[in-house]
């Protein structure tokens, strides 16, 4: 008998909770050194709690990773020589004055035609972006803004044409 792809992602999902949290032992700083040796984006769950885990960027020789807690601030974590580092940080808000929005567009549209792209714009803000696979006719775009190596700001477009 095959299961329904949807009933096993529910399982899945819903397992860790019915063992009590135990599948979640592993502490946030594992989650953070597999993106940062992966450079791919994930999902943590460690305890009874979900985290957005991103790769940010390289700065300063070091590998940087932003964690999302649901409900609670970002964590800013840079891992250098494997170790993940807690920095203890909080980036400044994206200042969009002056030519930072064109220069969004921009970084934008490269990535729709060449996969991604980077720009740093005149306050120092590195802003990256990615052509996620498409959906129907439509581009997904990933943005992430980061200052110092800290995430700033991080948001997923679809761009429809």
């Amino acid at each position: 008998m095959r299961l329904p792809l949807k009933l096993i992602l529910r399982a899945a999902l819903v397992a860790p909770w019915l063992a009590g949290g135990a599948a979640f032992a592993q502490p946030i700083e594992n989650h953070v050194m597999q993106v940062a040796a992966t450079k791919q984006n994930a999902v943590a769950a460690v305890g009874n709690r979900l985290a957005q885990v991103i790769y940010v960027q390289r700065h300063n020789g070091c590998d940087q990773v932003a964690v999302q807690w649901k409900g609670m601030p970002q964590q800013n974590f840079e891992v250098c020589q494997g170790q993940a580092r807690d920095k203890r940080t909080v980036a400044p808000s994206w200042p969009t004055n002056g030519n930072a929005r064109d220069l969004l567009s921009l970084v934008v549209e490269n990535a729709l035609v060449y996969g991604q792209s980077q720009s740093t714009d005149e306050n120092g803000y590195l802003i990256t972006a990615r052509r996620l696979p498409d959906v129907g006719r439509c581009s997904l775009v990933e943005v992430l803004v980061a200052y110092q190596g800290d995430l700033s700001d991080r948001a997923t477009r679809k761009i429809c044409r």
